[in-house]
């Protein structure tokens, strides 16, 4: 986590410099091309990657032989995409965008580019996996950096579409090059294969796999079927809209993965049910404490956020962010990563084929009648459609109540705070008027300081959380007294 927050402040300004240094439709393309790499990914890993955090921390012995057949599946799989990307880059562009002119000179590179980038995500999740903390920090860290460095100096250097891709290809051939450093270190490579074990690896990781690619096709269907059915230019007006802050995906992929390890452990203790339980409530309880507030500040701020990272030429994109946001709270509900431990990794599949059809269904409806903003709002139905199924199915293979998984007095208490707050803040900006910038950082300074007062003095916070503010103030203050 704090190796992508190290990394925050630069992939934050990526979208913002190339918003600017790019026409309207170059940047449509732009991201219609990282649209395809999101897609993608999962595709190409089938599950495979990520079964590396059910299998290794289950026997450390098998480390070397799961690594490489894992390897040896995936490296035939990442080629044979490359060569289509190559030969059918006219087909591919007409795919995801209804005309192929505009994307095809790309599709070469970014097979490259998802190639290189998907291979060196195994070393990230090795290090995850063998709890190597400040490797996978350091990791993390530098390519996310020199992926931002890259793309805002070509920006700003004027450079093309073309050189912008042709960079990111260059990171991903650095990343790998680390990646092949540290294995030769710390790995014996194996061509022969354990066929039970590959069975084994299989078996749990295609449905699961499947699973997580039905879930990428399901966050970009709404995304998918501006792009095809809008263009380029209306595309880009949803993609501003669709904004995601940078940090609500790093906390929520840190604390899935560290939760899944913990949880897969537990498996093992008779207690797994109360122990998982606890786990998926204290998790739901500290990220409804930051995502919710968030969520309402960037509700009643939307239009100073859009103006000031991508200028009055995407004031359309307002409605937009202001539906797409309530993924953040919806995000705090991280309850779909417990099935996979409990290896039910069909339900997910199962459940991800559902929310997919829903939202494909939904998002065709009201994006017809109602554009942009029907869009996204036939896509949030349809992901807490897909919420509400997990959770029953938590509850169902637990055993436990629902109050043991949701913690709702704390969620009802941290609601009630940022919206109070949030209408105090909404009616204060348009009495004063000032510039959007300067309305934002004190908007945001005050929200958070009436929150903070809020979760100390009311029972918000519990007591062992107070005790530790308190010891970090303390620490603090002697540290830094004459």
């Amino acid at each position: 986590m704090a190796g992508r927050f190290l990394a925050l402040p630069l992939n934050f300004l990526v979208p913002v410099i190339l918003v600017r240094a790019l026409t309207m439709e170059a940047f449509g393309i732009y991201k219609q091309l990282f649209m395809i790499f999101y897609i993608l990914l999962p595709v190409i890993d089938l599950g495979i990657c990520q079964s590396l955090f059910y299998f290794i921390p289950k026997d450390q012995t098998l480390r070397d032989r799961i690594l490489s057949q894992t390897f040896l599946v995936q490296i035939p799989v990442v080629l044979g995409l490359m060569v289509l990307f190559f030969i059918f880059r006219n087909e591919i562009g007409i795919i995801f965008s209804g005309s192929g002119d505009s994307l095809a000179a790309y599709i070469p590179q970014l097979g490259i580019f998802i190639l290189l980038w998907h291979l060196s995500t195994i070393f990230e999740n090795l290090l995850i996996v063998e709890k190597k903390a400040f490797q996978a920090g350091a990791l993390t860290f530098f390519s996310e950096a020199l992926r931002s460095l890259v793309s805002i100096g070509i920006g700003l250097a004027g450079g093309s579409l073309e050189h912008l891709v042709s960079g990111l290809v260059v990171t991903g051939m650095i990343r790998c090059g680390v990646m092949g450093w540290y294995l030769v270190r710390n790995m014996a490579f194996s061509f022969s294969i354990d066929y039970n074990l590959m069975t084994s690896q299989l078996s749990y990781a295609i449905p699961f796999g499947m699973a997580v690619i039905v879930r990428t096709f399901f966050l970009f269907s709404h995304q998918y079927i501006v792009s095809v059915m809008g263009g380029a230019s209306e595309f880009a007006i949803y993609a501003v809209g669709c904004f995601s802050l940078p940090f609500i995906a790093i906390i929520v992929d840190s604390v899935a993965k560290i939760s899944l390890v913990k949880m897969s452990e537990a498996t093992t203790n008779p207690d797994s049910p109360q122990i998982i339980s606890q786990i998926i409530h204290n998790s739901i309880r500290k990220l409804w404490l930051l995502f919710f507030p968030v969520f309402v500040l960037l509700f009643v701020m939307a239009e100073e956020v859009i103006v000031l990272l991508f200028t009055d030429s995407y004031l359309a994109s307002i409605p937009v962010f202001r539906v797409f946001i309530l993924m953040i709270p919806l995000s705090a509900l991280l309850v779909q990563h417990v099935p996979r431990a409990l290896d039910q990794t069909r339900f997910i599949l199962t459940n991800n084929l559902t929310a997919l059809f829903l939202s494909i269904l939904f998002t065709l409806i009201f994006y017809r009648s109602f554009g942009l903003e029907g869009a996204v709002v036939g896509f949030i139905a349809a992901n807490v459609i897909w919420r509400i199924l997990f959770i029953v199915k938590c509850h169902k293979m637990l055993n436990v109540p629902y109050n043991n998984l949701l913690p709702k007095a704390s969620m009802a208490r941290v609601s009630a705070t940022a919206i109070l707050t949030g209408g105090s803040i909404y009616f204060g900006k348009h009495v004063l008027s000032m510039p959007p910038a300067v309305t934002f950082i004190l908007c945001s300074v005050v929200f958070g300081l009436i929150c903070a007062l809020f979760y100390w003095f009311f029972p918000i916070l519990i007591a062992d959380e107070k005790h530790y503010v308190r010891k970090q103030v303390h620490k603090y203050l002697r540290l830094n007294l004459p």
